[in-house]
C-alpha cells in the first residue's frame, strides 16, 4: 500500500503551480494498474449461480478494496442471486435501489471521452485516440438500444 504520497511541486513561469515527474507519481500510477489487474482477476472469477458460495468472499474482497467502483454492478448482480436466507435477510431491494440512485450520479462514458481527448491531445496518438473514442461511441449505443428496449418493455407491460 502506497502511504504518504509526497509530490515534487514546482512553479512555473505562468505562475501556476505544476507536478514535477516523480516515482512517487509513477508508483501511484502503477498501484492504480496492479489494483485494476486484482480487480478483473476477481470479477473473471465470479460465478453468480454460485452467489450463495461466493457472496463473503466478495464482500470482503469489496471492502480490501476500499469499495471500488468496479465492483459494485457485479455484487448487485451477486445479490439478485442469492437464495440462502441468512444472506437475503440482510438487505432489502430498497438498498439495491438507493445504490443504484447513487451510482446514477456518476458518468462512466467520460473516462472514454477523457481517454480518448489525452491520447491525442497529450500523448499524440490519433489512432489510438480514434479507436478509444470509437469504443466509447459503440458503448453508448449499445446502452441507447438497450434502454429504447426496456422502455419498450415498461411501456407495454
Amino acid at each position: 500500500m502506497i502511504k504518504n504520497v509526497i509530490f515534487d511541486i514546482q512553479y512555473n513561469l505562468n505562475n501556476k503551480f505544476v507536478v514535477a515527474k516523480s516515482s512517487k507519481i509513477s508508483d501511484l500510477i502503477n498501484h492504480f494498474i496492479t489494483t485494476n489487474e486484482k480487480n478483473l482477476k476477481e470479477l473473471r472469477n465470479l460465478n453468480i449461480e454460485k452467489s450463495d458460495e461466493m457472496i463473503n468472499d466478495f464482500i470482503r474482497f469489496i471492502e480490501e478494496s476500499n469499495y471500488n467502483l468496479v465492483l459494485i454492478n457485479p455484487f448487485i448482480e451477486l445479490l439478485q442471486f442469492l437464495n440462502n436466507e441468512k444472506f437475503i435477510n440482510q438487505f432489502e431491494l430498497d438498498d439495491i435501489e438507493r445504490l443504484y440512485d447513487s451510482l446514477l450520479k456518476f458518468k462512466f462514458i467520460e473516462y472514454y471521452i477523457e481517454a480518448s481527448y489525452f491520447i491525442w491531445a497529450v500523448q499524440d496518438k490519433k489512432d489510438k485516440a480514434l479507436k478509444i473514442a470509437e469504443i466509447g461511441l459503440k458503448l453508448i449505443e449499445k446502452k441507447r438500444c438497450e434502454m429504447k428496449e426496456l422502455i419498450y418493455k415498461i411501456e407495454n407491460e
